[in-house]
């Protein structure tokens, strides 16, 4: 069904998300930025790759304003994978995937600020004891 080149392309990070994702419905690229946990630079790369593989393709899509906006749409060899993917509940594991990694961020980010909390607190009671402390450090 698909080729040994379109096989390595898969597997690059990203790249089956960024499907499932336009296979949900055409997307931009700040869309997808937004939406997944990628580097633009990454999303960018995979984009034009997945052009050059003839996976998706870019396109114009108009708004209700009149205006127009670059998107990214399947192919039809895009469709074909989207359905095995969608067999699999690819959508919805990447949907927990990014749940998860964004629950674990927000901890760390918890035990960082602590950390800083604690620090300051250390700092204030030090000064307050010795208020010549920490000058011509």
């Amino acid at each position: 069904m698909v080729s040994e080149e379109i096989i390595c392309f898969l597997r690059k990070k990203g790249t089956l998300e960024i499907l499932v994702e336009i296979g949900h419905e055409p997307q931009r690229h700040t869309d997808l930025r937004e939406k997944l946990l990628l580097s633009s630079s990454t999303v960018h790369d995979r984009l034009k790759a997945g052009i050059q593989h003839g996976v998706w393709e870019q396109r114009l899509q108009e708004q209700p304003d009149g205006l127009s906006k670059k998107v990214y749409g399947l192919t039809g060899l895009g469709r074909q994978i989207r359905d095995i993917a969608q067999d699999e509940n690819l959508q919805r594991a990447h949907i927990a995937k990014r749940q998860v990694v964004r629950q674990a961020t927000a901890k760390e980010d918890a035990v960082i600020q602590s950390l800083e909390t604690d620090q300051a607190n250390r700092d204030k009671a030090n000064l307050e004891h010795d208020p010549q402390a920490g000058i011509g450090d």
